[in-house]
């Protein structure tokens, strides 16, 4: 993503720089070589702006998250930008809940054997917490890592 934004900048500024450059002193108009007016044609958008594609994986990372008492195993997911992430929760002893607040990522609080699934996309890279929202669980130490490259 980095790339794609230094990329876009470079791209842009050279055609800001050229768009700018005073064309009549590079290049005689037609009223100086053969006394017609000169025609301006419009420059669209389009012709200006570059495509700049983010590469993305675009891969379906699967993955079961164990919630027991005041852990989750595995204790770190890692997924690439771009990547559908679909987590399968299972509480494993006491009611717990999955939580990952950038992604709006939440489950329902669910008993001993039971399980929840959702999906979202690591739209964004960095390192997320996902927690415990029962009392006290994650003060207590039930917390997990999201790692999205």
């Amino acid at each position: 993503m980095v790339i794609g934004v230094i990329v876009l900048v470079t791209v842009g500024g050279g055609v800001l720089l050229l768009r700018n450059t005073n064309p009549k002193s590079q290049i005689p108009s037609s009223n100086e070589i053969g006394g017609q007016p000169d025609l301006q044609v419009p420059v669209t958008e389009e012709a200006v702006t570059p495509e700049v594609k983010v590469e993305t994986t675009g891969k379906t990372v699967e993955v079961t998250v164990e919630g027991s008492q005041f852990k989750f195993l595995p204790a770190t997911i890692k997924a690439k930008k771009g990547d559908t992430v679909v987590v399968t929760f299972k509480s494993m002893g006491g009611m717990h809940d999955f939580m990952i607040d950038e992604f709006e990522v939440a489950t329902n609080q669910i008993g001993d054997g039971e399980e929840e699934e959702m999906e979202f996309v690591a739209d964004k890279t960095g390192t997320f917490e996902y927690y415990c929202s029962v009392d006290g669980h994650r003060q207590l130490g039930m917390v997990g890592k999201l790692i999205v490259e």
